[in-house]
């Protein structure tokens, strides 16, 4: 089996939305991930290249940096947030926390008519990168995006890592709330237990959505032909796995799922 694959290296990106949940702050949900791969295929269909599709993405992660602080000696950490401008009467904002990130994370996406080699593709993909954010944050430099075909084996992942390491790629580690919950653990302890385990490299992460109410028409909506509806996020573990750790290139790779009858809009790994 062979891959096509859009390569976009060392995307630097600044105030990155770091709250992913109700519960959770750090690296940001997955779904804003594939939320920005899904942008981006739409930019480029408009430009020119109407057959081309992303259906999946690997996050492979250099540098993430929360803007939190805390004093000496102290072992709670506080948010870095920025003061809103005074009001028309000069008085000071509300203060809302915040939490912000700075990163640098390679994407690499599977794709389907690609045009590899092509120029002209290449360069719709960088204007339209400059034009997108990702998770709210900024970008602000990227490399010039690459495209190829590779065998998705470990000779493939050998080839490719070489041009993205060092990096930690975001595996779903759903198996260890499975295996954990069947138990008899509820699900908040097991979450707990296992992200305070040193050297794991186990992280809560925002992977899709559970609907709270029907589908209907919601007023003023961006799409309104398309059904609205409540929902809540939904929160599993996840692990910053070494490149050099994976067998394959797809083992990294996220997809959207979606369960009608659980009226759950996952993004998940085949492998995890």
């Amino acid at each position: 089996m062979f891959i096509n694959y859009l390569l976009l290296k060392n995307i630097m990106i600044q105030n990155a939305n770091a709250l992913s949940g109700a519960l959770i702050a750090g690296f940001p949900a997955v779904t804003a991930w594939l939320g920005f791969v899904h942008a981006l295929e739409r930019k480029v269909r408009e430009k020119g290249f109407p057959s081309v599709r992303f259906n999946g993405a690997g996050i492979i992660c250099h540098d993430c940096h929360l803007r939190l602080y805390a004093g000496s000696g102290e072992l709670a950490y506080s948010v870095l947030n920025n003061r809103k401008p005074p009001d028309k009467k000069g008085r000071n904002s509300s203060l809302i926390e915040e939490v912000y990130c700075h990163l640098n994370v390679s994407l690499f996406i599977r794709g389907e008519n690609t045009e590899e080699k092509n120029k002209e593709f290449i360069r719709v993909v960088s204007e339209a990168i400059r034009i997108l954010k990702i998770a709210g944050g900024d970008i602000t430099d990227a490399g010039i995006p690459e495209t190829g075909i590779i065998p998705d084996n470990k000779q493939g992942w050998c080839e490719l890592r070489q041009r993205i390491a060092p990096g930690y790629a975001l595996l779903e580690r759903r198996d260890v709330m499975i295996r954990a919950m069947n138990s008899g653990m509820d699900a908040m302890a097991a979450l707990l237990k296992y992200i305070t385990v040193p050297g794991t490299g186990l992280i809560p992460v925002a992977t899709g959505y559970q609907g709270l109410s029907p589908p209907g028409s919601a007023e003023n909506a961006r799409a309104e032909v398309i059904p609205h509806r409540f929902a809540e996020s939904v929160i599993t573990l996840g692990e910053f796995r070494r490149t050099d750790k994976l067998r394959n290139p797809s083992a990294m790779l996220w997809c959207y799922h979606y369960l009608p009858d659980d009226n759950l809009y996952l993004c998940q790994q085949k492998n995890h």
